[in-house]
């Protein structure tokens, strides 16, 4: 099977992690500067082999939703689609284990690149819907983002930094009369970024790379019903050898709430911690503390439709930014409308 997608971003913010000294991101609609921009988001092909098991992707493409990313969607026997992610959380390591961010090309900075991935399901003995066994992904990509260039303001160029990655893991629905009991999956990665790579402070490196991991776990069900409920929780840990790091390494967890009032079935509830050892060695310049710990937590509100609102609140009891010598708390009341 062949399909393909374009998308367009267009993106107008404000420094808001900034203000709260946050290094590691507290809001992930705010990354790097320009905070005004209109882009060519996403323009890929992909190609599917061996009933849909082989899947080979070329364009321009968003790594860091393949890749580290714990809110990433799963099946489950009953609802193949249902379980739209373990977290709403809105902090950027959910999406970018910290130990990544500044290499991973990702949003809004997506890049040119070929990704593959193999999964053991979907085979004729198999349900293709239903994720239940072990997967392999890699990828490709423009690396120059790590060099500060925007990768998704500009063509590609491949003769120069690259950025690879790879990751295995497993996806288990493991209980068939109970289809959504005990649903998870648990990942390893690695990766590789070329340089040559610089810090503001004048530390250098020709290359350098890094691992990460993840595990997200249904828990328990509150209730029989149709509609996806229980409590989710997440582990997260990343961990580089860099010198030009912005983070070296990090750990985070978390726990979501799906559904926990029978007459309110599609509002949800979490809370999440991260802690992320900075990088702030004088010759890389960034002028951090040594670490930076967050906790964030946020009630997400069914309004009408596939019309949500979300509060959040977020406590940086050590911020990161080294000017921020005291606690920070932001509030953040957001609305989306998935589609």
């Amino acid at each position: 099977m062949r399909f393909f997608e374009a998308e367009l971003l267009q993106f107008n913010g404000q420094q808001v992690n900034e203000a709260a000294g946050s290094v590691q991101g507290y809001n992930s609609l705010e990354a790097t500067a320009p905070l005004n921009r209109t882009e060519l988001y996403q323009l890929w092909l992909n190609q599917t082999f061996n009933g849909d098991q082989i899947s080979l992707r070329i364009g321009k493409l968003i790594p860091s939703l393949n890749f580290g990313n714990v809110s990433r969607p799963f099946g489950t026997q009953s609802h193949p689609q249902l379980f739209p992610s373990s977290t709403s959380l809105i902090y950027t390591p959910i999406f970018v284990v910290p130990s990544m961010l500044g290499f991973i090309p990702g949003y809004y900075n997506s890049a040119f690149g070929i990704y593959g991935s193999w999964k053991s399901w979907g085979s004729p003995k198999n349900d293709p819907a239903v994720p239940n066994g072990w997967y392999f992904q890699a990828g490709i990509y423009d690396g120059r983002g790590a060099q500060g260039i925007q990768t998704g303001l500009n063509w590609p160029d491949f003769s120069g930094a690259l950025f690879e990655v790879a990751e295995i893991g497993g996806v288990w629905t493991p209980f068939a009369h109970q289809p959504d009991d005990g649903a998870g999956s648990i990942a390893l990665g690695a990766w590789h970024q070329s340089g040559p790579l610089s810090a503001p402070g004048g530390a250098t490196e020709s290359d350098t790379g890094g691992f990460y991991t993840y595990l997200v776990q249904k828990i328990v069900r509150f209730r029989q019903s149709s509609y996806q409920n229980g409590i989710i929780g997440f582990l997260q840990g990343g961990w580089n050898n860099s010198r030009t790091a912005i983070i070296n390494n990090s750990f985070g967890l978390g726990l979501t709430a799906i559904g926990p009032f029978p007459q309110r079935p599609l509002d949800s509830y979490g809370v999440g911690f991260s802690i992320a050892g900075l990088n702030d060695s004088p010759t890389a310049g960034y002028g951090f503390n040594s670490y930076e710990t967050m906790i964030q937590t946020y009630a997400q509100y069914h309004l009408i439709s596939n019309l949500y609102l979300q509060p959040v609140l977020t406590i940086l009891p050590n911020p990161g930014v080294k000017g921020a010598s005291s606690p920070s708390i932001a509030g953040t009341l957001q609305l989306t409308f998935p589609f």
